[in-house]
């Protein structure tokens, strides 16, 4: 995957609220306006960080799970994780 994509894509974003992703199963690039975080699955702090960087462009934290997104697309659109999510 190549991280010269993301970087096209963060900026074409809108300033605030959004961002895109791409990943395989075990590399994700997320794109912030003007700003790419890579997040490595194998190591958590690096989810943490695309997140602290989202929360900077004000995206909902909801929309960020992103560890989830390398299973599911869109977590936040199946609520039986959320279920599971809250009991773990």
């Amino acid at each position: 995957m190549a991280p010269g994509i993301a970087f096209v894509l963060a900026d074409e974003l809108e300033p605030t609220g959004y961002y895109a992703r791409l990943n395989d199963t075990s590399i994700m690039f997320v794109a912030y306006p003007g700003a790419v975080v890579r997040i490595d699955r194998s190591e958590p702090a690096s989810a943490e960080v695309a997140r602290a960087v989202g929360r900077l462009f004000l995206v909902e934290a909801s929309h960020m799970r992103f560890e989830e997104m390398f299973e599911l697309d869109h977590p936040e659109m199946h609520p039986d994780t959320d279920a599971e999510r809250d009991a773990g």
